[in-house]
């Protein structure tokens, strides 16, 4: 526990006394250090207790995912006396959210891939990494490694953060080098991930919650619009423009037909640019052709080296090279093609399509005015309508 140390000018005699009496202060010296260790262990509990009822607070009170995962970074930082970080998965990706300065430092690239360096390896496998020196480990890349301060976080501990079976991201504490993070502590650790496991979870569905909000919304207000004008290119814009909100895609154009002419022109487009070239093509023209034609969607990740397409130098130089395009139809009609072009292909939802879908459904009903709608169509004509109007979404 300790060594008491006498020094003096002469030599000691001890008599029996003497030694008794020197037992006695060695024994009274060991257990005030023994009192003074267990009371530093109740008070590391008693923080670390704080720290757990402080962070559920925080997840209660806010739903921004990075300001939850800082609030919690900054409380494992502060019990676990040294810094802290997470990365968060997104995709195929880690990505960094939530980080104290120190723990910034040594997890500087922002995104990693899944499986990449200690972090990688810890989602891959969804079991904790633990090292005493990661500025030697080989698993860190050599950038993390350069980062590392052997005094602030020359030691790692890496976790995963889950829910369930599914990896959510991880967590990394860090301490000096040579730091030996004891069973307590690791307990501690696996707590708080889990707490941020939560944290992430609770974020994704009030996300998802607030996006199908959004949909409803402009579900409504497209049908209210269509309900209240006859104005073709107001309905068509306003389509236009929801469409571009849901896939992203930074250009959204209607193809009005004329079958009569098979030709197609644009028309209530969406951010097009002053200088675009194929405003009017022919049905045996480009991708927009070819949907006309067909009359089925068409879905090119990459069109720039496909030979239907048209003007693929001017697509080029604005760096959109992904294609999307669903036929607007009406009883045996092509009334127009909704074309979509990206930067990134097209890789929509099961509720993005369904989205979509009601678009689409919405589209006819501008060029058909209350005089020219003809009679009701039976019911097998309708479930024939119906089955047209669905769209294949999967890349070509």
């Amino acid at each position: 526990m300790c060594i008491l140390t006498l020094c003096g000018q002469q030599s000691f005699h001890f008599g029996p006394d003497d030694r008794d009496l020197l037992d006695s202060f060695v024994a009274q010296a060991a257990l005030a250090i023994r009192n003074a260790r267990l009371y530093q262990e109740a008070e590391k509990r008693q923080q670390r207790l704080e720290t757990l009822v402080a962070v559920a607070q925080r997840l209660t009170r806010g739903l921004d995912l990075p300001t939850v995962l800082n609030a919690i970074a900054e409380a494992t930082a502060l019990v676990f006396e040294g810094e802290a970080g997470f990365r968060v998965v997104e995709g195929g990706e880690l990505v960094r959210v939530g980080a104290t300065p120190g723990a910034l430092k040594a997890m500087r690239r922002e995104r990693l891939p899944i499986g990449a360096s200690i972090s990688g390896r810890v989602a891959t496998s969804g079991e904790a990494i633990i090292t005493a020196d990661t500025a030697a480990d080989v698993r860190a890349l050599p950038e993390h490694r350069a980062g590392i301060e052997r005094e602030r976080t020359g030691a790692l501990m890496c976790l995963p953060v889950r829910v369930g079976s599914r990896v959510l991201g991880t967590l990394h504490i860090y301490r000096e080098r040579g730091y030996c993070f004891d069973p307590d502590t690791i307990k501690l650790a696996v707590s708080l991930a889990d707490q941020a496991g939560i944290a992430i979870e609770n974020a994704r569905l009030y996300e998802m919650l607030e996006t199908r909000a959004d949909r409803l919304h402009t579900l409504a207000r497209l049908n209210q619009l269509i309900s209240s004008s006859l104005d073709m290119d107001a309905v068509l814009q306003e389509i236009a423009r929801a469409a571009a909100t849901l896939t992203g895609a930074p250009v959204v154009h209607f193809f009005i037909a004329d079958e009569a002419t098979q030709t197609l022109e644009a028309h209530a487009t969406e951010s097009i640019h002053p200088d675009f070239p194929a405003r009017k093509l022919r049905f045996d023209q480009g991708g927009v052709g070819w949907v006309a034609t067909h009359r089925c969607a068409l879905n090119v990740p990459n069109a720039f080296d496909d030979e239907r397409f048209v003007a693929n130098d001017w697509w080029k130089e604005h760096g959109l090279g992904s294609f999307l395009a669903i036929p607007i139809l009406f009883e045996d009609s092509l009334l127009a093609v909704l074309s979509f072009r990206g930067q990134q292909p097209f890789d929509l939802t099961s509720e993005d399509q369904a989205l979509l879908d009601s678009f689409v459904a919405q589209a006819p009903s501008p060029f058909v005015t209350p005089r020219s709608t003809p009679p009701k169509p039976r019911r097998a004509t309708q479930r024939k309508q119906r089955h047209e109007s669905k769209v294949n979404f999967s890349p070509t």
